[in-house]
């Protein structure tokens, strides 16, 4: 059973190593959109003033369109390279570009959705739907957000259970080999992870996705670090 966490079984290991950082990504991926969603709200009363000190009307709604893609962009290099494709990959099919829309595609995507509006209304619509993000991604942003919070809740039950079940006199090794074993694993998933973010191509031509590719490194990462923490506490004394 998951809650007994076999340390002795490669297949234990690897699994709860994953648990511990995918469960620490979602609580960070739910507190990425959260702040984001927080910051664009300004947007429309940052524009409007920009309106007044210029009287630029275009100006005004091209820089709230560039303002935006800049939050989305800035928010997406602090996450995880799943997030961050799977945006990108929905910006292309939608707007043409990965970064999110220009203000011909956005302009073009109002008109069709509001054929009797005049340009002055178009324009006033996309200042005002700059400050709200997309409520679906709110939601299932905040979902995974709290699956990662139960994931986590599980793992700290299961190192209390163990704990308790463990000899007294053992008590000390097994909480430094399981301490040794998430940390590693989150911070060799991190560290992976931020390199992978940098990456545009498959190295050396090779035939695999881009994105199974930078998957595949943030596993590796994961499993590497959990096996480096694991590797400095063993030979510790019980």
């Amino acid at each position: 059973m998951l809650l007994s966490f076999n340390f002795s079984s490669p297949l234990g290991l690897w699994a709860t190593g994953l648990m511990c950082y995918f469960s620490l990504v979602a609580i960070h991926e739910g507190y990425l959109r959260q702040s984001y969603r927080e910051q664009v709200q300004d947007l429309p009363q940052q524009a409007e003033q920009r309106l007044q000190e210029n009287g630029d009307t275009l100006a005004a709604v091209k820089w709230v369109i560039a303002e935006r893609n800049s939050l989305k962009q800035q928010t997406r290099q602090r996450g995880n390279v799943l997030p961050d494709y799977l945006a990108a990959h929905r910006n292309i099919q939608k707007y043409g570009q990965a970064i999110g829309p220009t203000y011909t595609a956005l302009y073009q995507l109002t008109q069709k959705k509001h054929t009797e509006w005049n340009r002055s209304q178009i324009h006033q619509e996309i200042i005002t739907k700059a400050g709200q993000s997309n409520p679906n991604v709110d939601k299932n942003l905040k979902e995974i957000q709290w699956n990662g919070i139960l994931m986590l809740s599980l793992l700290t039950f299961g190192f209390l259970l163990g704990l308790y079940t463990t000899e007294k006199g053992k008590r000390l090794k097994w909480t430094s080999f399981y301490l040794a074993h998430f940390v590693g694993a989150a911070l060799g998933g991190t560290i992976c992870n931020t390199i992978m973010m940098t990456i545009e191509t498959v190295p050396f031509g090779l035939p695999i996705p881009l994105l199974s590719w930078k998957i595949g490194g943030v596993l590796l990462g994961v499993f590497l670090g959990s096996l480096l923490g694991r590797s400095i506490v063993k030979p510790l004394p019980t």
